[in-house]
């Protein structure tokens, strides 16, 4: 999975928000290309299969493929060189959208100069009506020849068809039709994973009665092919935006969160089935460090660059948690030590309705019988039995306190309860309620692990780094955490910045360049908010990374930035709905409340 290997650029982020897209589409010298993915009608499966991957595959990310295109071969001096690019059209278009351009030539820099967006589209039939089912944003392309896509069928002979190339795209738009369709076809989607999920049963079908609709000025006559003309630009700038006003956006991006955490049990089925049975890739403990404290050394800003050194001396012999405002980079070192360590730890957000079901395990109800389903420390804990004895398993635990500590930690504080870690070990109660369970695949190897535990006396939990993180905004909104917790952490405070101190840092970390004068203007009012702010708000880090990648997509349109809008973009960015902050925001940089 793509996901949880790439990050998204800073000046693309704006496809991971409804407001970030609509900021987009709102500005009048915005740019896009739209482009149709049609289905076809003697592979009525393939959009379906491209559907079921963006919710077990890679939540929220679908990917289309085409059979076309061509190399020529040129014969040069004593040899043949290959010339072209296959789907040269695309490729062209993907190029100018995304890579630095001065119109005679392309750097091989990331530029957002448009956005591609991605049509769906299925063909009617006598009794359904589906035309334009979904959209996207395109995020890349990809040629393999080596791997095909298992749902999608593939011919060879005379009829050679062969899907070499691949589009991904972060889907923001699913007709609610669809959407419908889609939990209506969940328990089909359980029985074909049972079976195996191969071809000659085919993929559920689950647009059989999902209904599409129009674009005005749109026509989808050609597969997989992109437009300039501004019939089909403005027709799809104004669609999107119509679908970002009724809200059914926002709608897409949460069904994907919703129908990822109720299709959690799927993540054995047969789609990540090679994903969750591979020996987790680690590295030393005294590499991994190494390469977390110059990325972080390199692309966050911290108050004292020293406190890495104490973080990863702790983490050596325990575990830690990171605390502070919102914003100020918590996440991100969580995040960036993690998968320093290991290619694939596990991850979790705390909430409100955590029980030790979620963070331990417990029973649950499964193809109708009642079976125990490892939580997120059992989960690391096989995971962590097949790693080398000089590396780490990382475990991220994200907004600690907004779980019920007493409800989920019971069996944690138990497992952790000494600041030695060869000394963890797992309740002998919680063994005997695992062992009492009749054993399906996933549990049959955690008491594979239990029992070779107690045959050494090593445990896997050893290995287990915890690294949580937890907000200080809002604390009377959120569960209290006590010294039972935070004992078995190595605890440290991430302060929110003070003056222009991080300007420099996020400008160098991502490549950003502007004029002096509006550097100094940058500098200045973040001074001045901050220091006028003071205790009661953290203008954070996260903020200004935000309004200077904006700065930068406005700089490229050849606008000069004033320092009004460097103003409206810190209140647009510094995620609050606190109308006391917007106004002394307002007072402090005297601003009068009707230029706003």
């Amino acid at each position: 999975m793509y996901s949880d290997w790439f990050s998204i650029r800073n000046e693309f982020k704006l496809i991971e928000s409804v407001e970030g897209i609509k900021d987009y589409l709102s500005h009048e010298n915005s740019e896009i290309v739209p482009c149709i993915f049609r289905d076809s009608s003697d592979s009525p499966f393939d959009m379906d299969a491209s559907l079921i991957y963006s919710i077990l595959g890679e939540p929220g990310y679908l990917i289309w493929g085409d059979s076309k295109g061509s190399v020529k071969i040129s014969v040069r001096g004593n040899g043949s060189e290959p010339v072209g690019y296959p789907f040269s059209a695309l490729f062209k278009r993907y190029f100018l959208s995304y890579l630095k351009n001065d119109g005679s030539r392309i750097d091989m820099v990331p530029s957002l100069n448009k956005i591609m967006i991605s049509l769906l589209y299925v063909p009617s039939d006598e009794k359904n009506k589906r035309r334009f089912i979904g959209a996207g944003i395109i995020t890349d392309i990809n040629i393999d020849s080596i791997r095909n896509f298992r749902y999608w069928k593939e011919e060879s002979g005379s009829n050679e068809k062969y899907w070499i190339l691949r589009f991904r795209m972060k889907v923001i738009w699913l007709s609610r039709s669809v959407r419908n369709s889609i939990r209506e076809s969940i328990p089909e989607i359980r029985e074909w994973l049972r079976k195996g999920g191969n071809l000659q049963d085919q993929v559920p079908s689950i647009l059989r009665n999902a209904v599409g609709e129009e674009i005005e000025g749109v026509q989808a006559s050609q597969s997989n092919n992109c437009y300039n003309d501004s019939k089909y630009i403005n027709g799809v700038k104004d669609f999107i935006m119509s679908k970002i006003e009724s809200g059914e956006v926002e709608e897409t991006y949460k069904f994907y969160k919703q129908i990822t955490n109720e299709l959690e049990d799927l993540s054995q089925g047969i789609i990540t089935e090679e994903v969750n049975n591979a020996n987790p890739q680690c590295k030393s403990v005294e590499k991994a460090l190494e390469e977390a404290k110059d990325l972080i050394s390199n692309n966050l800003y911290l108050q004292n660059p020293r406190i890495l050194d104490f973080m990863f001396a702790s983490l050596r012999i325990g575990n830690i948690l990171l605390v502070g405002p919102p914003g100020v980079g918590k996440t991100e070192i969580a995040t960036t030590i993690a998968d320093s360590l290991c290619s694939n730890g596990e991850k979790a957000t705390a909430n409100a309705l955590w029980t030790r079901r979620d963070l331990i395990g417990g029973e649950t109800l499964r193809e109708g019988s009642i079976s125990w389903k490892p939580g997120v420390i059992l989960r690391a804990y096989v995971k962590a039995s097949r790693i080398p004895d000089n590396a780490l398993f990382p475990v991220v635990l994200e907004e600690l306190n907004r779980a019920d500590i007493d409800k989920a930690f019971g069996d944690f504080f138990t497992m952790f309860s000494s600041a030695d870690a060869s000394k963890w070990r797992i309740p002998s109660s919680l063994m005997e309620e695992i062992r009492s369970f009749p054993p399906d695949p996933q549990l049959s190897q955690l008491l594979k692990v239990i029992e070779n535990e107690k045959n050494t006396g090593k445990s896997p939990l050893s290995k287990l780094r915890v690294i949580a993180t937890m907000n200080l905004k809002d604390l009377r909104n959120l569960y209290q955490i006590g010294d039972a917790i935070t004992r078995r952490f190595s605890v440290f405070y991430l302060d929110c910045p003070k003056g222009d101190s991080d300007v420099e840092v996020v400008m160098k970390a991502n490549g950003f360049n502007f004029t002096q004068e509006t550097v100094n203007d940058l500098k200045e009012v973040i001074s001045r908010v901050r220091k006028g702010l003071g205790s009661k708000f953290c203008l954070s880090t996260s903020t200004v990374s935000k309004v200077i990648s904006q700065m930068s997509i406005m700089q490229k349109e050849t606008h000069k930035i004033e320092k009004q809008e460097i103003i409206e973009l810190i209140k647009i960015h510094a995620g609050t709905i606190d109308n006391g902050v917007m106004k002394r925001i307002d007072k402090m940089l005297e601003v009068s409340s009707e230029t706003h």
